[in-house]
């Protein structure tokens, strides 16, 4: 199964949208989302759903950074980010390694996207290989 936790293409206008309407709406999300600062905040119910259903799956995330140049899904196809630069990490975490209970999951799951931030905003190295 592939999901899209974020729904949609980063800019720093949807992230705010994302950041007031989880303050407007009281949710407990609004403080861990006022951190962010190169992704927009998941969106759980996607994700606690797909781990409800299938409990002893992993959970691999396919991350990206220099894609936000991008101003559209077609320019991703358009050839608009020839000659910028892109990092792509794939992790995979096995399913003893996250909470069982939805709570601790959405927790978890919002701990991973504070680490994916952190890592888009580095600068690539010289070389092109993150450690």
């Amino acid at each position: 199964m592939l999901i899209f936790p974020e729904g949609a293409l980063f800019s720093p206008a949807r992230l705010q949208r994302a950041v007031a309407r989880l303050t407007e709406t009281g949710s407990e999300d609004a403080r861990r989302a006022w951190a962010l600062r190169s992704v927009l905040p998941p969106r759980t119910g996607a994700f606690l759903s797909a781990l409800a259903a299938v409990p002893d799956a992993y959970v691999v995330f396919g991350e990206h950074r220099g894609l936000d140049t991008a101003s559209d899904y077609g320019a991703l196809l358009s050839g608009e980010l020839i000659g910028g630069e892109v990092a792509i990490r794939v992790r995979r975490f096995a399913r003893a390694a996250i909470p069982g209970d939805p709570a601790g999951q959405a927790a978890w799951l919002w701990d991973r996207w504070a680490e994916l931030d952190r890592w888009a905003r580095e600068e690539p190295t010289p070389d092109g290989v993150d450690s």
